[in-house]
């Protein structure tokens, strides 16, 4: 990761060592009215937690969100 893709960069550097990628994707999902979060024990691990029922739209749309944020990750890298 280059240093402006870091916790320092970020303003919280008492989580350097940390993993970041999962945390980075995890907000840029937010960006796009999907939430999810990072696992509590392991913090490369992202935690998505649909309804029951979902439709295959929402599939869709949560699948494209995730393509489109690890492309940025990959592009930032």
């Amino acid at each position: 990761m280059p240093p402006s893709l870091s916790w320092e960069a970020l303003g919280v550097p008492q989580l350097d060592g940390k993993p970041i990628a999962a945390a980075l994707i995890v907000d840029r999902l937010f960006r796009e009215q999907i939430l999810t979060q990072l696992c509590a024990n392991d913090w490369s691990v992202m935690r998505i937690e649909p309804p029951l029922i979902v439709s295959r739209e929402t599939c869709t749309r949560f699948v494209d969100a995730v393509e489109r944020a690890v492309r940025w990750l990959e592009k930032s890298a």
